[in-house]
């Protein structure tokens, strides 16, 4: 499909069921077969059959068949009771298969409550393996970021974190460099209440003094807080399509200064190549919708949304996200 310039591919953009579709396809009729290829689908499967006789049998069968059965949606059902990541999604205040909220964030992040077959499933995963890798790495990648701002300027600046959840990312980063969390405010900027009660009561124990927390929408919170000189937006791109997430870029470079940096994580189509099981799983058990992009896409993104394209980087050798760096001219 011919890409015209300046567009979004729209099917990488579109919710993963349909790519998935068009991936095995390519792969062909049988590709599914590769889900049983991997050791942590063989154990799964293996639960199932011990914690719901017969279960991995009918899973596997309704995996390998294009056409699921008529009784998928009981199926998956009990399925998902079988996850804590997956009940807490279906529990979420903000609608089921919605990723947002503290508690989803913190169960996915820190593998709380997350000791059944489904969980222990998605945390062996590639693509569970790359999660618990990407915010390290935008840890990392944001020192230099944040060090060149200090060398350049005298007074107390700020980074601001979209979607924060309880800020632990933040507290990493103040942790292991204590001149960066001396020279900078962080603002975590969370909708979820229960996110800003609980950052705040872990920033005061361990003596965070620049780390706020501030409950509203990140599409309008930028009225009261800006001039940061870097935003992270982890997190909230990856379920959402091009129109969206361009006004949610656009949205956080309102926060930030001219100069600023903006950095945000999309998932890429590697994920499908490389972990199909699970991206199945996630879509058809859990609820849970992606969108995969190609690293052209998320730098079309950056730009679509009015910032200078400056680089990418990933979570780890798997690649399985790519995270754009864009700055505010």
């Amino acid at each position: 499909m011919k890409k015209e310039k300046g567009k979004s591919n729209e099917v990488i953009s579109e919710y993963g069921f349909s790519v998935y579709r068009d991936y095995a396809a390519e792969i062909g009729r049988n590709g599914r077969a590769r889900y049983l290829e991997f050791d942590y689908a063989q154990k799964f499967i293996s639960n199932l059959n011990e914690l719901l006789p017969g279960m991995g049998e009918r899973v596997q069968n309704a995996y390998l068949d294009f056409s699921l059965p008529s009784d998928w949606s009981d199926i998956k059902a009990q399925i998902a009771g079988l996850g804590g990541i997956s009940n807490v999604m279906m529990e979420s205040p903000f609608g089921q298969g919605r990723p947002w909220g503290a508690e989803f964030m913190d169960t996915l992040y820190r593998q709380s409550h997350c000791c059944l077959p489904l969980d222990a499933l998605y945390r062996d995963s590639i693509s569970g393996v790359a999660v618990d890798c990407r915010k390290p790495s935008v840890v990392t990648n944001s020192i230099g970021i944040l060090q060149s701002m200090i060398e350049m300027n005298e007074r107390q600046m700020t980074l601001i974190n979209l979607g924060s959840a309880y800020g632990y990312d933040v507290f990493q980063l103040f942790d292991a460099y204590p001149e960066i969390s001396k020279r900078f405010v962080a603002v975590n900027v969370d909708i979820d209440i229960n996110a800003v009660a609980k950052g705040s009561q872990i920033a005061k124990k361990h003596g965070f003094k620049n780390v706020q927390f501030v409950q509203g929408d990140m599409m309008k919170m930028h009225r009261k807080i800006n001039g940061a000189s870097l935003v992270w937006l982890i997190g909230m791109l990856c379920s959402f399509g091009h129109k969206l997430n361009v006004a949610m870029i656009k949205s956080a470079a309102k926060y930030a200064e001219l100069g600023g940096a903006i950095i945000g994580a999309c998932v890429t189509d590697r994920m499908v190549f490389k972990d199909l099981f699970t991206c199945f799983t996630l879509e058809e058990i859990i609820g849970w919708h992606l969108c995969y992009r190609t690293d052209q896409d998320v730098k079309i993104l950056f730009e679509d949304s009015g910032l200078t394209w400056e680089r990418s980087f990933s979570e780890g050798n798997e690649e399985i996200y790519c995270i754009g760096i864009g700055r505010v001219q």
